[in-house]
């Protein structure tokens, strides 16, 4: 799932996993250079820290009864 898809409805996350989505694409641009890279108005977490959305998404997935198996940070099982 996309950024895109929260910017067009902010529940767009819950209803791409309960649709069968088995990916979320997070905003990793750091904060403050997110504004050169803005490819449509209002985009989804432009102002949210990397830190949060993880948080936000693990809680998430925990609420509908999965749970990250790759948070891509490394062979480690989780962030460090």
């Amino acid at each position: 799932m996309t950024t895109a898809f929260e910017t067009l409805n902010p529940d767009a996350r819950r209803a791409g996993m309960l649709s069968g989505a088995n990916s979320v694409m997070l905003n990793l641009t750091p904060v403050r250079y997110r504004r050169l890279y803005s490819i449509y108005p209002d985009k989804a977490y432009a102002q949210t820290a990397v830190s949060s959305q993880i948080r936000e998404t693990i809680s998430l997935l925990k609420s509908l009864g999965r749970a990250p198996t790759d948070l891509g940070m490394g062979s480690n099982n989780g962030p460090k």
